[in-house]
Parts: C-alpha cells; structure tokens; sequence
C-alpha cells in the first residue's frame, strides 16, 4: 500500500492517484481484453456475466461503502432494469443500445420512487425497507406472466447494434466490458465530484 503526500486539490480529484495505478489498470485492460482470445467459450461466458455483476456492484459499492447506508435490495433494480431491457428489445423492437439506456432509466426511475419515502431512513430501517421492496419486486417478477413470464422467465435474443447482430459468447463479452468500464469511469466521476463528496461525508458524519 502507497501514502500519499498530497500538496495540492487537485491531487484529490485525479482520476489515477499515481502512475503506479496507471500501470496495473492499463495491465488488466490488456488482460481483460485478450482473455477471449486464450479462453474456451465458456468461460468467456462466464466472465461476461461476472461483468454483468460488476456493474450492478459498483452501484452497491457507491451507496454502501461510500455512503455507509445498507441495501438489501439492489437485485431489484437489477431486474427491473433487465426485463426492462428485454420489454423493449422483444416487444417494442427498440434498438439495443438505445434500449440498454431507456431500461437504466426505468430502473433510475424505481430508485428514485423509492429513496423519497425512504429519505429520512438510516440503519436498520433502511435495510429493512430495501429488504421489503426486494421481496415485492420478486413478487411482481413471479406473478407478472406476460412480460416476466413468470417463474419460467423469458428469452433473450442477442444483441445488434446497428445491424451487427452479435453471435458468440466473445461478441457478448467485449459488448459487456465496454459497458462496464464505461459505469466505472462514470462511477469514479461522481466520487470525484461534489456529490461524491457528499456522500463521503455523509458516511463519516
């Protein structure tokens, strides 16, 4: 581990604290990158879906461990943002990447329906709250047949962007990496900023 001696503010809003970071980010990019090119085909699959989490963690990541404020049900949003997805790809034939966007805002939209009422919360009352909200969505996910389809669940085609229908699981895997590298950036961004800050600060007083 590395201290730091900071001079300056501008030290403490870099994106790369130091040019050791540099390094082993711009390493594992290169070992991200090249792993379908080494691996079989299923564990490029399985590597896609650890992206798929990812995404969803540094959201949790953001609200728990700079926030300090416990959620138990982050998978919620999670699903509601992808049968959202698959609504508008499969019924309404909304382009992929546009229908990627719309079904974050769905799901913004659910987090922000429930943080007004659970603004004033904190603690255990938050994670009960969250808890129950968790235990309702899966409730409307079982019961909700024709866009859940129920416990069965639904099909999901393949991405195409544009025209470019993606066939392989390597196709899939560069599609969910550029996506999350694309929420990590946007993540570092905000904790960069003064809302971040906020919610530092928050967490530690």
């Amino acid at each position: 581990m590395r201290n730091i001696f900071k001079t300056s503010y501008v030290q403490d809003i870099r994106l790369f604290e130091h040019g050791g970071h540099v390094f082993w980010y711009g390493l594992l990019l290169i070992a991200v990158f090249a792993a379908p090119l080494l691996l079989p085909q299923f564990f490029v699959g399985e590597m896609s879906l650890v992206f798929i989490y990812a995404i969803a963690g540094i959201g949790l990541m953001i609200l728990t461990g700079y926030t300090g404020l416990a959620s138990l049900g982050h998978a919620a949003f999670l699903g509601i943002g992808a049968y959202a997805h698959n609504y508008f790809i499969t019924k309404a034939g909304i382009p992929f990447p546009f229908a990627l966007v719309m079904a974050g805002g769905v799901s913004a939209a659910f987090g922000v329906a429930f943080a007004l009422p659970a603004l004033r919360m904190t603690g255990i009352y938050l994670a009960i709250a969250t808890l129950a909200f968790a235990v309702i969505i899966e409730q409307v996910f079982s019961h909700w047949g024709s866009v859940t389809g129920g416990f069965r669940g639904v099909p999901v085609a393949k991405p195409n962007l544009f025209g470019w229908q993606t066939k392989t699981e390597t196709d899939f895997y560069y599609i969910c990496l550029v996506v999350l590298i694309l929420i990590t950036l946007g993540a570092r961004n905000i904790l960069r900023s003064a809302t971040g800050r906020a919610m530092v600060a928050i967490r530690d007083s």
